[in-house]
C-alpha cells in the first residue's frame, strides 16, 4: 500500500460532510485492486481497495477495530462520499 501512497492520486475530492472537511484520494493501476480510495477527515484515515464490482474493501483505517477480517461499520461520512463515487458495497 505504501507504493500507492507514495505516487501522487489521480483524482483529489474534497467536500464538506456534517460540516467537516472530508478528502478522497483516488489512486488507479493498484496490482490488487481497480483503484485504492484513502478518505480522510480530521485525523481519521480509511484505505479502501476497490474490486471489479465496484465493492469497497478495507485495507487500514486509523480507527481502532478489532479484526479488520470480521464485519465493519463503515462511519456514515465515508459511506457519503463512496455512494457519490458510485459505490454501494463496503466489506472487510
Amino acid at each position: 500500500m505504501s507504493q500507492t501512497q507514495a505516487r501522487r492520486p489521480e483524482q483529489t475530492i474534497s467536500e464538506k460532510i456534517d460540516g467537516q472537511k472530508v478528502t478522497a484520494l483516488i489512486y488507479s493501476g493498484d496490482r490488487n485492486w481497480e483503484a485504492v480510495i484513502v478518505v480522510k477527515r480530521g485525523d481519521e484515515k480509511w484505505t479502501l481497495g476497490i474490486d471489479d464490482d465496484a465493492t469497497a474493501h478495507v485495507e487500514e483505517t486509523t480507527e481502532e477495530i478489532a479484526d479488520l477480517a470480521g464485519e465493519i461499520d463503515v462511519p456514515g461520512w465515508i459511506e457519503d462520499v463512496l455512494l457519490g463515487m458510485g459505490i454501494e458495497r463496503v466489506e472487510a
